[in-house]
C-alpha cells in the first residue's frame, strides 16, 4: 500500500514484481474472469461470421499477430514489457501507467534524460520481470504464446499448484484464446495463400472454392 500523507489516503498498489502477492477479493463490480472470456468470445463470434474486413476490432488483430508468429503490438500480450513509460504533470517519469508508485519512479524529465531513464537497468529489469515471474502454470499453458500472462498488474491470484502470481483474468483469456484457435489457424492459411482474411466468413458457411 502507498500512503498519501497530505490527503490521508491509502492507495492499493499492483502486485510486487519481485515477490508476488495474493489478493483475496476484488470490488463488487469487477467482472469475473470467465465472464470476461465469454464476452470476448461472443463479440468474436459475431465478428468472424459477419464483419471480418469491414469492422476492425483491435483485440482480434492483436491476437492474430500471435498466430502469425509476430510480436504483440501491445505490451499486454508481449513476452516482456517496459516500453510504455508515463510522464506525470510534475515531470516525474514512471515505469508504466499501472505502476505509478515511488518504487517505480525513474526520475524527472526536467533533470533526467528520457532515453536514459527508459533504457536504464531498473527499467529493463521491470520489463523482463513480466516474463521471469510467470507461474509454472503459465509457463506450461498452451496459449502462453498469445497471452504471456497478460499485464503484471492483474497477477494477484494463486495458481493451481499454490504458486502466487497468477493473472486474475487467466481463466477468461485461456477460454477465449482456446476458442479462437481454429479460426485463427484458418485466417493464417488464407493469408499465406494471398487470400483475404475476410474469406474466413465463407469458410465458416461451407467449403471455399478458389478459382485460378
Amino acid at each position: 500500500m502507498f500512503k498519501d500523507e497530505k490527503l490521508g489516503l491509502r492507495h492499493a498498489t499492483p502486485p510486487s514484481l519481485t515477490q508476488s502477492e495474493v489478493q483475496k477479493a476484488v470490488s463488487p463490480w469487477t467482472v469475473g474472469p470467465e465472464q470476461y472470456g465469454d464476452f470476448l468470445i461472443e463479440v468474436f463470434e459475431e465478428w468472424v461470421r459477419k464483419d471480418v474486413g469491414k469492422v476492425h476490432v483491435m483485440n482480434f488483430e492483436w491476437a492474430l499477430a500471435a498466430w502469425l508468429g509476430l510480436p504483440s503490438p501491445i505490451c499486454l500480450f508481449s513476452e516482456t514489457c517496459g516500453n510504455a513509460g508515463i510522464i506525470e504533470h510534475t515531470g516525474d517519469v514512471y515505469s508504466c501507467d499501472h505502476f505509478m508508485y515511488p518504487e517505480y519512479k525513474l526520475g524527472n524529465i526536467s533533470r533526467d534524460s528520457l532515453k536514459k531513464m527508459m533504457s536504464s537497468t531498473g527499467q529493463k529489469e521491470f520489463g523482463n520481470a513480466k516474463r521471469d515471474s510467470l507461474t509454472k502454470q503459465c509457463q506450461s499453458c498452451e496459449v502462453r504464446f498469445a497471452c504471456h500472462g497478460e499485464c503484471p498488474k492483474h497477477r494477484f491470484l494463486v495458481s493451481e499448484d499454490g504458486e502466487p502470481g497468477l493473472n486474475y483474468l487467466c481463466a477468461g483469456y485461456k477460454k477465449y484464446f482456446s476458442h479462437i484457435h481454429r479460426y485463427m489457424k484458418v485466417i493464417v492459411q488464407l493469408l499465406e495463400h494471398n487470400l483475404p482474411a475476410s474469406d474466413i466468413m465463407q469458410v465458416i458457411k461451407g467449403p471455399l472454392v478458389v478459382r485460378n
